[in-house]
């Protein structure tokens, strides 16, 4: 048959009496008050022995039997100091007594873990060092205030109850500080002005018919540079030759035209031996200088000047490019 899996009976033994760590008898009286006993055997055992331990006495009389926490060892005498006094008074020699493992809500034992008196109030319950409903949020570090103070001051926080400045905020500024701190990433945008098409039958030197527009800078932006994309495509309208040269001049709010680009200086900077044919050139001008600012009209025309009277169709196209940081 096969065995029982039931321990032995010492097995059951050391198992019941598994929170008993030592047992002894008093060989001297302790104080006189009772809140300590004294067994010579314990000498050597080491400061702070059975600190926040249960010391029973009397263990197997009923009418006598008693505990307290100890709180100190001394251990050149083996005297074990306890937080109350044993209900018998002065623990006399010959005493048996025994050293059982610490309780659990024990003051001593609370206290040797480190856990803070909540709102200053000494508790010696677990539930007090994690708070209750009714304790309000702080944001300061301190030793005696329970979990649930620091939880509703982080929620506070969050929140921005109470008059704290809400982590969002907080958060929205730190990002616009980091951003500061990045190099600025250029953009840019473009003003498409719609072309003109106009004929001129002159030796002189004609202005084409302007052309406008009212650039609106992005909020928050910063100027880098203005750039002027301004095409010119010339017809012949008869079998004698055209060399034409050019200016780009643009004006701001109406202020008079300046030139922004000068291509008169030589003839073949223009457009040359147009002969009952046609010819076209594109630029890219800077005009930083001149659009300098948001919401304003700015104006752009060509300058024609041909050596030949006969007539000539021009179309004329310009394109603002605003390049910006933000």
């Amino acid at each position: 048959m096969k065995e029982s899996s039931r321990p032995p009976l010492d097995e059951l033994v050391s198992l019941k009496q598994a929170t008993v760590v030592y047992e002894g008898v008093t060989t001297a009286p302790g104080a006189a008050g009772g809140n300590s006993l004294i067994d010579a055997g314990l000498i050597g055992f080491g400061a702070n022995t059975f600190r926040s331990f249960v010391i029973q006495i009397n263990p197997a009389f009923p009418n006598l039997v008693d505990a307290a926490v100890a709180t100190a060892f001394n251990n050149a005498t083996g005297e074990i100091t306890v937080d109350v006094n044993f209900k018998g008074g002065q623990v006399l020699a010959g005493i048996a007594y025994k050293v059982i493992t610490p309780s659990p809500t024990s003051t001593t034992i609370v206290a040797d873990l480190g856990v803070p008196a909540p709102d200053g109030i000494i508790n010696i319950l677990e539930r007090d060092a994690i708070g209750n409903k009714t304790d309000t949020g702080i944001t300061a570090s301190t030793n005696t205030a329970s979990i649930i103070r620091y939880l509703k001051g982080i929620m506070d926080t969050l929140l921005g109850y109470e008059g704290v400045t809400p982590l969002a905020n907080k958060l929205t500024a730190a990002r616009a500080g980091y951003l500061d701190s990045l190099p600025n990433t250029q953009h840019e945008t473009e003003w498409v002005v719609g072309s003109t098409i106009e004929q001129v039958s002159s030796a002189a030197a004609t202005n084409l018919t302007a052309s406008s527009v009212t650039p609106t800078f992005p909020a928050g932006s910063t100027r880098v540079r203005a750039i002027l994309i301004a095409s010119i495509h010339a017809a012949n309208q008869s079998a004698n030759t055209h060399n034409v040269s050019l200016k780009v001049q643009g004006q701001k709010a109406a202020g008079g035209y300046t030139d922004l680009l000068d291509l008169t200086t030589q003839t073949s900077l223009g457009m040359v031996n147009l002969i009952g044919a046609s010819d076209g050139i594109s630029l890219a001008i800077d005009v930083t200088a001149k659009v300098d600012a948001s919401a304003v009209q700015y104006d752009f025309r060509f300058v024609v000047d041909s050596d030949n009277a006969n007539a000539v169709n021009y179309t004329q196209n310009f394109v603002l490019v605003l390049v910006y940081t933000i």
